[in-house]
Parts: C-alpha cells; sequence; structure tokens
C-alpha cells in the first residue's frame, strides 16, 4: 500500500480511516498483530520477522549473609545462620545457589569441616573436605574460605527455602567459621539464590 498526498498543505491521519498491513518498503512491519513475548527482529535486509524471548533470563536475585563467629563442634550436621527462601515465579525456573563462606578454619585439634546445602530441611547438595582443612592439629588455622554453587530445579511457584549446615570431620575441637583472626572486622558469609527463568 503507498500513500498518496491529498493536495497541498494537507496531512493524512494514520490513526483512522486505514485498513490493511504496511509493507516493509512503505515503512511499515509487514505484521497484522504479534502476541505477548514476541519481538521483532530483521531476517534479511529488508524482511522483519517476530521471535520468541529465549530462557536462561535472570529473574530475581536474593541474599543472607552472617558475619556472626560461629564453632561448629558437631559431628553431625547442624545449622550456620545461613537460609534463604524463595518463591519460583514459575514451576519451570531452576534456582542458582551461591554458598561463600569466610574466615574459615580449625580450631584446636580439629582437622576440618564439612558442609551442605538442604531444601526444605532435607540434603540437597553435600560438600565434603572443605578448604580450612590443616592436619597441624598444634595449631589453630584460621583465614581461609570455602564456596559452593549448586543449581536445583525445584518444579514449584511454592516458597522454597536453602539453607547452609555444617560439620567438624573428626570428633575434637571445632570447625570455626568467620574468624577475623585478630584481622580487623569480622568476616562475612553469605547464601545467594538466584531464579533462572526457562
Amino acid at each position: 500500500m503507498a500513500l498518496t498526498r491529498l493536495g497541498l498543505n494537507q496531512s493524512i491521519n494514520l490513526a483512522t480511516n486505514t485498513t490493511g498491513t504496511l509493507a516493509v518498503g512503505n515503512g511499515g512491519t509487514g505484521l497484522a498483530s504479534g502476541t505477548t513475548g514476541q519481538f521483532l527482529k530483521f531476517t534479511g535486509s529488508t524482511a522483519i520477522g517476530t521471535g520468541e524471548a529465549g530462557g536462561g533470563k535472570l529473574g530475581q536475585v536474593l541474599q543472607n549473609a552472617n558475619e556472626g563467629e560461629t564453632n561448629v563442634s558437631s559431628d553431625s550436621y547442624t545449622g550456620i545462620s545461613l537460609s534463604q527462601a524463595i518463591t519460583p515465579s514459575a514451576a519451570s525456573s531452576k534456582v542458582m545457589i551461591i554458598v561463600s563462606l569466610a574466615g574459615v578454619g580449625h580450631h584446636s585439634s580439629c582437622e576440618g569441616g564439612a558442609l551442605r546445602i538442604t531444601k526444605g530441611g532435607s540434603e540437597l547438595k553435600q560438600f565434603t573436605e572443605s578448604s580450612g582443612y590443616d592436619n597441624n592439629t598444634s595449631a589453630n588455622f584460621y583465614a581461609s574460605s570455602d564456596n559452593c554453587v549448586y543449581i536445583d530445579s525445584p518444579n514449584t511457584t511454592s516458597a522454597t527455602t536453602y539453607a547452609v549446615e555444617a560439620k567438624r570431620l573428626n570428633s575434637a575441637g571445632a570447625w570455626r567459621l568467620n574468624s577475623d583472626s585478630g584481622a580487623s572486622g569480622a568476616s562475612y558469609s553469605s547464601i545467594t539464590v538466584m531464579e533462572i527463568l526457562a
């Protein structure tokens, strides 16, 4: 469809009295309508088409942090005050869990520790022989760090809580977290959960 000027100093109102689809060659898209989630893209030198937004987009990002020094003196997994709830926006979403522990080490005759991520109170993933391991049990060892990443598929749109638990590896002493080892300022440990849209 071509537009024809009606006369000198006259204009065409495209908001009314028009029908059909304006072709690409005449400045239009060549599309009558679109749907939610579509975007326009060039498919060649002059052609325009539509596409769907792909997956892998980052949704919500939530974090919980703990700066308090903690001695883990249990041979069984115990909470260390690091947990974060997230409510996925779609059942197809994945959740990436990132755990970062600082100021990690052993106290007294403890040789090291282990940690695990739980979901709703049940074990999701275990990470053993964590950083902070030192077989020199005659001295304290601090100022290490421990990081782990896990991707979960919760398959729900209900609130889901992820938490971190830890234990010592041998039945002696304590595995210490968030120790500043005499340095100024407390260490900073955190759990971060990120929704990845499918």
